[in-house]
């Protein structure tokens, strides 16, 4: 990532394919108007990391240019050990927790695959998931994989989870499950537990 700022405020990022990569520049598919960005902290406080809005995208030069400017963030040229990372927040698949139940704010949604072991196979790709979690009841997690025994062959990958009430992705008596390129961002408690 390569950056364009003036002032400290940065307005446009530039992404660079990665060499081990079959796609070239970046996909205005993925990386399109109006998706939200991680841009993470480069310091030990996760209140540092920054979301952004993608006003439009240049698929030819990887040019993104945001809505609002940031702060100018570290990157690995400044500091080989802190430099920040983004991430694309935004997902084609969203399920969202509704926010209706005044009573107990902190019970939202959750997701569940529950005894099911092969020769079933679980593939759960490219989702994003805002308010899941229900918080203090056992459980009850955005992404939940509960007592399959093995599930060899499933797949978690590209998952987005946000904003969570109680954890991220949870793995209970589960084995040989394959978690892949999951962004978890905003979440009340572990993010993984195993």
């Amino acid at each position: 990532v390569s950056l364009n700022y003036s002032g400290g405020r940065v307005t446009q990022l530039t992404l660079e394919a990665d060499p081990s990569s079959s796609s070239a520049g970046v996909s205005s598919e993925c990386w399109g108007e109006g998706a939200e960005v991680l841009i993470t902290s480069h310091t030990i406080q996760h209140e540092s990391a920054q979301v952004a809005t993608i006003q439009s995208v240049d698929s030819n030069t990887g040019i993104i240019t945001l809505e609002d400017t940031i702060y100018r963030p570290i990157t690995v040229d400044d500091d080989y050990q802190t430099g920040v990372e983004v991430a694309l927040l935004t997902r084609n698949i969203r399920l969202t927790a509704a926010e209706d139940d005044s009573e107990d704010p902190l019970d939202g949604g959750h997701f569940i695959i529950l005894h099911t072991s092969n020769p079933v196979i679980q593939t759960i790709v490219g989702v994003e998931s805002h308010g899941f979690g229900q918080q203090g009841k056992l459980g009850k997690y955005p992404m939940h994989f509960h007592m399959c025994d093995s599930v060899e062959g499933s797949v978690v990958s590209k998952l987005s989870v946000r904003n969570t009430k109680q954890r991220g992705i949870v793995v209970h008596g589960t084995n040989d499950l394959y978690l892949s390129e999951n962004i978890l961002h905003n979440t009340r408690g572990h993010g993984f537990m195993l």
